[in-house]
């Protein structure tokens, strides 16, 4: 989740509403659906194609959104997209349990501006 709002400067809403569908893995590639609804194609890092083929040997091929929640008990909840306002704490909490401390993420502005 982290390495596609990071690499791409898109917005936490536009990951959130991927689906899998979205996902070009011939390309390593997600389609992105911004403002006024414009579509470009965000070309992935091997390290975030990595981080995806993890999640998709544990979500599934199952059709309907790429992120899903997971519930206290580790559980995925198929039925419900992941809400926006949950990615950037939990890109936040990742670094810290993964021992590396800080935090992984600017602004998603600043990152936008800056690519």
């Amino acid at each position: 989740m982290a390495l596609l709002y990071i690499s791409g400067g898109v917005r936490r809403s536009e990951v959130a509403r991927r689906d899998l569908a979205d996902l070009d893995l011939e390309h390593d590639s997600l389609l992105v659906r911004g403002k006024r609804n414009e579509q470009r194609r965000l070309y992935l890092t091997e390290e975030a194609m990595a981080a995806i083929n993890d999640w998709l040997a544990v979500r599934g091929q199952r059709p309907g959104p790429l992120l899903l929640p997971v519930a206290k008990d580790r559980r995925i909840v198929h039925d419900r997209r992941l809400d926006p306002s949950t990615i950037r704490p939990a890109c936040h909490r990742s670094p810290r349990r993964a021992g590396r401390g800080g935090s992984v993420l600017a602004p998603g502005a600043t990152i936008r501006r800056s690519a």
